[in-house]
């Protein structure tokens, strides 16, 4: 049986290391906080001057090239100098722990941006709730929780899965790719319809089933390419009548590679999500989670103004919220008028946009949360 943690540690990324030294270079607090990028992880078992890496930086340091991923080591060396510090975003293999450190780091670097300065709070935590970190400056005094939800959770993290494992494939092919996944039945045997909700497949994608998918998958898919005729295109399918999921893999144009790093790019198409009112999307998150986030109270009483940052980067909901036909619809939920679910009193909530995301702000005063 394969444990979460070497499941974690098999979900490899190929990267260059002289690459990746050389854009260290420049970033003179992150570059001794990670230490020789040639001695991290594994060598490649294909490229000679490859290595393979399971923490979840060596994505992002190896695809610096992206220019929202380059920015975002730039916040990390800045944040870093400004003496926040946030051991998870360095060392996680985990992509969820990864999504929620960052959230945080941006929150961080919006204080740092402002003359604040941030003292870390959880990197020390014992059973207490206690703040992400604590922004003093200006005569002000701010406890700050950050909170990154994600839709359809189980499900996101099987198409990242996917993607993940045939982008770094330790095979010597370039290719292009397309994943397609489709509801095997739509009927039962006694001719009712049978739909298809995100939000019970998300439930049912458990880890451990993840785990199955992704791994029986990339054996195949290494497989089929090492029988390859063609220079490594494939095709494969593969069905899960207990999810009534089914996956279809085509890897095309394929040929030897010939660089440091294979060149692969593709694209992952279905299920599908839509259908949904953002809205409504947006209350149900409000309600079921940003409110029992902040029941708990983790930033209240720690300093004179207490606040919840909610990151919605992963929401699957940024485009609506900036839209101004939906925003008022996503900001009565937050008022203190919404409704009897009123655990906490919210003052002046407001969507900012960023890079990558959109994070609603909600303020709440040490008395507000019980």
């Amino acid at each position: 049986m394969v444990t979460r943690t070497s499941f974690q540690a098999q979900m490899t990324a190929l990267f260059d290391p002289d690459e990746v030294a050389t854009r260290l270079a420049s970033l003179p607090r992150l570059a001794p906080a990670l230490g020789d990028p040639h001695l991290e992880g594994e060598c490649s078992t294909v490229f000679a001057q490859a290595r393979k890496s399971a923490r979840e930086i060596y994505r992002v340091l190896g695809n610096v090239h992206f220019q929202h991923l380059d920015e975002l080591v730039q916040a990390l060396d800045f944040c870093l100098e400004g003496g926040f510090t946030q051991p998870t975003i360095l060392r996680t293999r985990a992509r969820k722990s990864f999504a929620e450190s960052l959230a945080e780091l941006h929150a961080a670097e919006h204080f740092l941006l402002r003359k604040f300065e941030v003292e870390p709070q959880d990197t020390t935590k014992g059973s207490e709730p206690v703040p992400d970190f604590i922004a003093r400056g200006h005569g002000t005094e701010v406890a700050v929780e950050v909170y990154c939800p994600r839709a359809w959770e189980g499900l996101s993290d099987l198409l990242d899965d996917l993607k993940d494992v045939i982008k770094n494939l330790d095979v010597p092919y370039d290719y292009a790719f397309k994943v397609r996944i489709e509801q095997l039945e739509h009927f039962t045997a006694d001719d009712r319809l049978l739909t298809f909700h995100p939000g019970e497949l998300a439930a049912a994608l458990t880890p451990t089933v993840r785990e199955s998918i992704i791994l029986g998958i990339r054996d195949d898919l290494a497989a089929k390419l090492a029988r390859a005729v063609s220079h490594g295109s494939v095709h494969g399918e593969w069905e899960r009548p207990d999810l009534n999921i089914g996956i279809t893999i085509a890897l095309e144009s394929g040929k030897g590679s010939r660089g440091r790093l294979p060149s692969r790019q593709g694209i992952i198409e279905g299920p599908s999500t839509s259908g949904y009112a953002p809205e409504g999307m947006f209350d149900r998150l409000v309600l079921n989670n940003v409110r029992k986030k902040a029941k708990k109270g983790q930033a209240a009483g720690h300093a004179s103004l207490s606040l919840l940052l909610v990151d919605l980067s992963c929401s699957e909901l940024t485009r609506e919220l900036l839209h101004p036909s939906y925003r008022p619809c996503s900001c009565r939920p937050l008022t203190p008028d919404s409704g009897p679910t009123s655990e906490a009193t919210t003052s002046s909530p407001s969507a900012t946009h960023r890079p990558g995301g959109v994070s609603y702000v909600c303020t709440f005063s040490s008395a507000d949360i019980k």
